[in-house]
């Protein structure tokens, strides 16, 4: 730190603070300023961004002799990967009590749902214990990716803070608004403004935010540099009435003649009535833009935005994604599970090749997956000799070339080319032509004995 005098920048560094540790990137965001004690001297807020992989902030306290070179608060994020601190904190007075108060987001929080969280300043310091904490909607809306806003929308003497999700709904994009109160900053947002369509990037910088009606009430000015050639949307701050005097002004209330009916109020989904005044269809508790089956929809699991008609289908992880009322095992839907998965098809990407299929032969398809070689009809382990096998008739498993051939019968069982004559010795049995016909002989001399013994009728 160097501090300012009279005639400029004094050098060398009044103060210097170091991280705790390599690879903490301590420093890597823009410290934040504010007075957290309301001693009149400011403070400053660094973060650490890797410190013990979750994050941490850490507040310097200004005093008569310059910045102390001791932390009087660290604050810690939750968890492994939660990185707290890239983003600077954002500084305001969110109970109007004279303290400033910070916000700090870890915008990884939960697989890049991302979170915020205020911390009330004190005589004391910085309290450690956040007063209020805000979670994104759904894994991957970088909520608190950007450094919150910071302004008095409704003019009633509360800072109000403003935190982007520029992730929401592939990348549309939702700003937050919420307001601040004599207790501190509501869990609750009074206001979303959503992108137009995909890509749009709501919120992927910071909103700015200025009075330009001069009329008391901080105005927003909120980017989507992704819509189109890029633009910027002004909303006006206001202050409403509250007819059913339920905290919550008609500008932002869907009900106000329903004290029961209002932002933060927990849904009861599926009873026809918008009770949090979220805008979207009572019977999608998921938010993915499809009714549950229950309520006539077409969602099959309405509690799982990823799961929908039309959704992605990642095959064979046993989730039916896409709602098509299919087995995930079977992805060319022939009825029949890959064998990989315990079911009984050999090709999962081919509905004409399924265990009950008809084989086609000779085409270089096992069809029906049986195993066997498709060139082998007779199924005697030899492939027809009229698609580079040795098999002369493929339609009858007892002749091949490893077949014993029976002289004088017209049919060539060993495929040699040419029937055996009678009594000639099959080619493997080992035994000389000779032989087998003495063998003959014998036979038939045998047979007419036994005819002249046999009695007469």
């Amino acid at each position: 730190m160097y501090e300012g005098s009279p005639t400029g920048l004094a050098t060398p560094a009044a103060t210097t603070l170091t991280g705790e540790a390599h690879y903490d990137y301590f420093g890597r965001g823009t410290p934040a300023v504010g007075d957290v004690n309301a001693d009149g001297y400011d403070d400053v807020i660094i973060a650490s961004f890797r410190d013990r992989d979750s994050g941490s902030a850490h507040v310097y306290q200004g005093s008569s002799t310059g910045l102390a070179t001791i932390a009087a608060t660290t604050l810690t994020g939750e968890g492994t990967h939660d990185y707290l601190g890239p983003v600077t904190p954002a500084v305001a007075d969110v109970n109007a009590d004279g303290y400033d108060d910070v916000i700090v987001t870890t915008w990884s929080y939960g697989g890049s749902i991302g979170r915020a969280s205020a911390f009330h300043g004190s005589p004391g310091g910085l309290a450690t214990t956040a007063s209020t904490t805000l979670t994104g909607e759904a894994d991957d809306d970088y909520f608190g990716r950007n450094t919150p806003a910071v302004g008095d929308v409704n003019a009633d003497g509360y800072d109000d803070v403003i935190v982007t999700a520029y992730g929401y709904d592939d990348w549309t994009g939702r700003v937050y608004v919420y307001e601040g109160s004599p207790t501190g900053l509501s869990a609750s947002a009074a206001n979303r403004l959503t992108g137009e369509s995909v890509y749009a990037y709501l919120g992927y910088h910071t909103p700015g935010v200025a009075d330009l009606d001069l009329d008391g009430y901080a105005d927003l000015l909120v980017p989507a540099s992704g819509h189109d050639d890029g633009v910027v949307y002004v909303h006006y701050g206001v202050s409403g009435e509250d007819a059913d005097g339920d905290g919550y002004p008609n500008t932002n209330d869907c009900d106000d003649a329903d004290a029961a009916i209002h932002p933060g109020v927990t849904d009861t989904w599926y009873d026809g009535v918008d009770s949090d005044c979220s805008g979207g269809s009572d019977d999608d508790q998921d938010g993915d833009g499809d009714d549950a089956l229950s309520a006539g929809g077409t969602d099959c699991d309405d509690t799982q935005a990823t799961i929908y008609p039309g959704a992605y289908e990642t095959l064979y992880d046993g989730i039916d994604s896409d709602c098509s009322g299919g087995s995930d095992y079977d992805r060319d839907g022939d009825g029949e599970d890959t064998l990989e998965s315990g079911g009984t098809d050999c090709d999962d990407t081919d509905p004409t090749v399924n265990a009950a299929a008809t084989e086609t032969w000779y085409d270089g398809y096992d069809s029906d997956c049986s195993g066997g070689s498709d060139y082998d009809q007779d199924g005697d382990r030899r492939d027809a000799a009229a698609h580079g096998g040795t098999d002369c008739n493929d339609t009858d498993a007892t002749i091949s070339p490893s077949a014993h051939d029976f002289g004088g019968d017209g049919i060539d069982q060993d495929c040699d080319g040419r029937d055996a004559a009678v009594g000639e010795a099959p080619a493997d049995c080992g035994c000389s032509s000779g032989a087998s016909a003495g063998v003959a002989s014998a036979l038939v001399a045998l047979g007419l004995l036994a005819v002249r013994r046999r009695p007469s009728a």
